[in-house]
């Protein structure tokens, strides 16, 4: 989520509009398959030729405006030199594109870095990856929807970002499930618990779930995903995405391993205590969702894959999530 605070053009763009003059800004060669772009041999561009529209999104990135050396009476105190910019071509088409790792203190966590990438085209630039945290990135030899996938170095692991047609999303991180038993967590429209139901000798699992002492759903049986009976919170943005104060997302479990985890479903929540499901996304994993959101909308992509049981392959699918709807994305 972008705040953007109140700044005086004069101040502000005095340093901010950095032009990228011809001579000093040709493209190079993109990096092979797998190289690390923050390796020093890769660095063909180097902060003083961060393009103004980077510079001018960089500027008001809730990072620098949430740090105490961010901002200075209400003003951004963001300089090009607090990044290192590199040079790759993301999605094939012979123009270059930037990818950006933070330097300055109010740009990195501990041994961490943020990292952007943003892809160059005819209008500007487009931001494709919002501050993802790594020690490094590498560009995979592998791509998804015409992007090459990006590989973020954390410590000993490693994470793949794939882009879904919009940006690059990475896969959610994953909370503990929340086990079915009385428990629950702490909403901005109340308590919001899970809990499985009594059930006679050789009936259905069944779950309810209340929200401020309300039932608010149930699954199993007699209720909704007989099949998927034990929900779980998949991932929860206290944010919220707009237009909620606070969005959750859900995963239906069945016992057995035929399926992975199966359907979604999003539960968005107002301070004043009101809520709105949404239409659940049928899935059978498989691989785990990929999960990316912004304050404006979430987007959720489906991997596909071989099928479980017998021949063939799943498609990816890609789903947003938006002013509470959520649709599928037609494939490009």
């Amino acid at each position: 989520m972008i705040r953007v605070s109140v700044i005086d053009p004069l101040r502000f763009g005095a340093w901010l509009l950095v032009a990228c003059a011809t001579a000093s800004c040709a493209q190079a060669p993109p990096p092979a398959e797998g190289t690390s772009v923050a390796s020093p041999e890769r660095a063909n561009a180097t902060a003083t030729e961060l393009p103004a529209s980077i510079a001018r999104a960089l500027g008001t990135d809730e990072h620098v405006l949430d740090c105490a050396q961010g901002t200075r009476d209400g003003v951004s105190r963001f300089q090009p030199d607090w990044v290192d910019t590199r040079r790759a071509d993301l999605n094939d088409d012979g123009r270059i594109d930037w990818i950006v790792r933070g330097r300055h203190d109010c740009l990195r966590d501990d041994e961490y870095a943020y990292w952007w990438a943003y892809v160059d085209e005819p209008a500007g630039q487009r931001l494709v990856l919002p501050a993802a945290v790594a020690n490094d990135l590498r560009t995979a030899d592998t791509s998804t929807n015409g992007f090459r996938d990006l590989r973020l170095q954390l410590g000993d692991g490693e994470e793949v970002a794939h882009y879904d047609g919009d940006v690059y999303a990475l896969p959610a991180s994953e909370p503990a499930p929340t086990p079915a038993s009385a428990t629950g967590i702490d909403t901005v429209a109340g308590r919001l618990e899970i809990a499985e139901l009594p059930r006679a000798d050789g009936g259905q699992e069944a779950f309810r779930i209340t929200l401020a002492g309300r039932e608010l759903r149930r699954t199993g049986g007699g209720g909704d995903f007989p099949d998927f009976p034990a929900p779980r919170i998949l991932q929860r943005y206290e944010r919220g995405i707009a237009p909620f104060d606070e969005t959750i997302v859900f995963q239906q479990d069945m016992r057995g391993n035929a399926c992975d985890g199966g359907p979604l479903w999003i539960l968005g929540l107002r301070r004043d205590g009101g809520h709105a499901i949404s239409k659940p996304i049928d899935f059978c994993g498989g691989k785990a969702p990929q999960l990316s959101a912004t304050r404006e909308q979430l987007t959720i992509v489906l991997p596909g894959g071989p099928l479980n049981r017998g021949e063939g392959e799943v498609p990816i699918e890609t789903w947003r999530y938006r002013d509470g709807e959520i649709v599928r994305v037609p494939a490009p």
